[in-house]
């Protein structure tokens, strides 16, 4: 009996320092859910914003800095002009990143480029990774004011990308929605989007599951969407791995764009696709 008795104490105690250990850890995610997501590296070297030609918005783990050479490389190939903004808190932009927060950042950045009297109305939505979270919700919000929408490698639900990589957390599911704050629900709001729509998917991402691209495809409203697989593509160098084709067909899917939205029915039939002028003015934001 003693022995039963002590197993049972041990039992107990045991219990005891799990259920602690697991409270402390679901109270740390509670508290840090953000600084799990967002990981902003402050640009101390950077100059002033009225000497760098590019206004920046970034993706997780980095500034501008890091995609100055694909940035440089999408103008030279495309001739469109780029609007980019760092998060909050992240380059040289002041305050911290929330999910709230980097939608009014998108917003601004919006509001900012129709504004602006020396570039033209042929805006573009461009989303890489958990920058196609903000830019489907920009779309979804202010869809009417932008010609179309690209997303590469971005995901349908911040949910998802937690059971995708940590699977073993569906078990608690219940206590993981209980305790999230941000959610990024880009599936939900894709169905509403009837925007053109191109999706770029690197299929050889380790960290998004190129599946949830194939399922934003799917959900995606749009009467003119087009996806591209680019079989060696990864998260980030996707754009490389493509080559001259990744920028071409960019190029091809916002001049076709611009020539089925100058037609008054919607036909094909007339006009040549835009060049020069028309297609340079076409922006892109990040």
């Amino acid at each position: 009996m003693a022995s039963r008795f002590g197993f049972g104490a041990i039992f107990i105690k045991l219990a005891i320092i799990v259920s602690v250990f697991l409270a402390l850890a679901l109270g740390l995610l509670w508290a840090y859910q953000e600084k799990l997501l967002f990981f902003p590296m402050r640009a101390e070297s950077l100059s002033s914003p009225n000497d760098d030609p590019y206004a920046r918005r970034t993706p997780t783990r980095m500034n501008i800095s890091h995609r100055l050479e694909n940035l440089a490389a999408m103008y030279c190939e495309t001739g469109a002009n780029i609007l980019i903004v760092d998060y909050r808190g992240y380059g040289k932009s002041e305050g911290s990143p929330s999910e709230e927060g980097i939608y009014k950042d998108a917003d601004a950045a919006l509001t900012f480029a129709k504004q602006n009297q020396t570039v033209g109305k042929n805006i573009f939505l461009f989303g890489r990774s958990l920058g196609g979270a903000v830019a489907i919700d920009l779309a979804h919000r202010r869809g009417s004011e932008v010609k179309g929408l690209i997303l590469e490698n971005t995901f349908t639900s911040l949910e998802d990308v937690i059971y995708d990589l940590l699977p073993g957390l569906r078990h608690v599911r219940c206590v993981i929605s209980a305790l999230q704050r941000m959610h990024l629900e880009s599936e939900k709001k894709m169905r509403e989007i009837n925007l053109p729509t191109l999706f770029i998917s690197g299929r050889s991402d380790k960290l998004i599951n190129p599946l949830q691209m194939d399922r934003l495809y799917e959900a995606c409203g749009s009467p003119l969407k087009e996806k591209v697989d680019i079989e060696e593509g990864g998260h980030n160098d996707t754009w490389i791995e493509g080559d001259e084709a990744y920028f071409m067909k960019i190029k091809d899917f916002m001049g076709r764009v611009l020539h089925l939205s100058a037609e008054p029915d919607g036909s094909e039939k007339g006009k040549k696709l835009p060049t020069g002028e028309d297609q340079q003015a076409s922006r892109i934001i990040f």
